[in-house]
């Protein structure tokens, strides 16, 4: 079967469902039962190569603002259904996602079903599998919070806005944010920039029992702008006032490593690294180090 070929069908078959998906994929069933085995197979690898090149980040960003959010399942629904709308509209849509202004189209589940089934139906066997989904989605990723300069048509259909996605923004922000720190060990001082979780771990500000300490100690280390830790090493950086967002998201990242990347960190002994929850008043570091000790945690 040729490209010609198969499109054919797909076009044949989209405009006599009237863009009905569950009548398309009836349709589709039809269709192929007319062909032999080794031509619906060869439909399905035609299917599968349009389906692979439609995993770019342009038409999951076009699918996140037409469905109102886009989960990886339902961008593989929404690819099929696009290969499904014929070769016109699909060839459209990868030259401009934002074409798909013009279309009604959908995240249906069905359509890249019939030719595996037929195929299974006419030879007992399943469907080989010549080619492999690609790992990586193609092109720049789309954001949440930038979308109209992009797809401007789109946001505008669909009432999309990027406002709505400022504290996403702010998150992702938050995520990428590095720290410059100076660790001094025995050998030459190594100059870093890492996130605050790295900091707080690389620093030794995080005990060897695994307690993460309260808001108010890490920010009072912090604005001090060096710290030497308990087996000597020394780490230093500029001052800096600690904002209480980019904590949290280090106490989350904290709490959440496994022991094999804690094992890597040989001051710490703890299997799973914890906030210190139940901890005094006091701002000096050295008071909740000591009231660890009371406690019984170290």
């Amino acid at each position: 079967m040729t490209v010609a070929d198969f499109w054919a069908i797909v076009d044949r078959v989209h405009m006599a469902s009237g863009g009905n998906m569950p009548r398309k994929c009836k349709l589709l069933e039809e269709e192929l039962h007319k062909l032999s085995a080794d031509e619906v197979q060869s439909f399905d690898q035609h299917f599968s190569n349009y389906y692979y090149q439609a995993y770019t980040q342009d038409l999951w960003g076009a699918a996140f603002i037409i469905c109102g959010g886009c989960s990886d399942d339902s961008f593989m629904d929404f690819r099929s259904t696009l290969v499904s709308m014929g070769r016109t509209v699909f060839e459209h849509a990868m030259a401009d996602a934002d074409s798909l202004v013009e279309q009604n189209i959908e995240h249906y589940e069905g359509y890249q079903y019939p030719a595996v089934l037929i195929y299974k139906h006419k030879t007992g066997r399943e469907m080989p599998r010549y080619k492999h989904h690609p790992k990586r989605c193609k092109g720049l990723a789309f954001k949440e919070w930038a979308m109209s300069k992009r797809f401007p048509k789109l946001t505008a259909k669909y009432g999309y806005k990027d406002s709505d996605w400022s504290h996403d923004k702010r998150q992702v922000s938050r995520q990428n944010k590095r720290f410059g720190y100076i660790l001094k060990t025995a050998e030459e001082p190594k100059k870093l920039r890492r996130s605050l979780a790295n900091l707080l771990l690389d620093s030794g500000i995080i005990p060897a029992c695994g307690f993460i300490p309260p808001l108010r100690i890490v920010a009072g280390v912090l604005l001090q702008g060096h710290f030497a830790g308990a087996t000597g090493k020394r780490c230093s950086w500029k001052p800096f006032k600690l904002d209480e967002g980019d904590y949290w998201l280090a106490v989350n990242k904290l709490e959440n490593l496994k022991p094999k990347d804690l094992e890597r960190k040989a001051v710490i002994l703890a299997a799973k690294l914890q906030l210190d929850i139940g901890t005094p008043a006091g701002d000096q570091y050295s008071e909740w180090l000591q009231s660890l000790g009371q406690r019984g945690l170290t």
